[in-house]
């Protein structure tokens, strides 16, 4: 998101966006950009939750073979009921706990 609002302002890169985030433009873009989010957040009723730990992402790791941040992402839905994932990413497919998002994106796919 931020890196979008930046683009719209020719910055294209990390480097560039460092730089740029400390003018008052980029103090502008950043509340642009987390008014956004929160917008998002409210308007589809998305549940706001505390992170996993790091024991609980191990645990997730090995018991569902996902790389750490994977693993972090269902270990914090798990420990908070979440069943719902927005996502493109192939490794929750085999993940049975759970539902993904957009449903017809994943309506033909077998799980595995």
């Amino acid at each position: 998101m931020i890196r979008k609002l930046f683009a719209f302002k020719g910055i294209r890169n990390r480097f560039e966006l460092k730089k740029h985030i400390m003018s008052p433009d980029g103090e502008e873009i950043l509340s642009e950009a987390i008014e956004t989010v929160m917008n998002v957040i409210w308007e589809n009723n998305v549940a706001i939750v505390r992170d996993a730990d790091i024991y609980l992402t191990m645990a997730t790791m090995k018991e569902y073979l996902l790389l750490p941040h994977d693993a972090k992402i269902l270990a914090t839905m798990l420990q908070n009921g979440v069943k719902r994932l927005a996502t493109f990413d192939d490794d929750f497919h085999r993940v049975k706990d759970i539902t993904l998002v957009p449903e017809s994106y994943w309506k033909d796919r077998e799980r595995t």
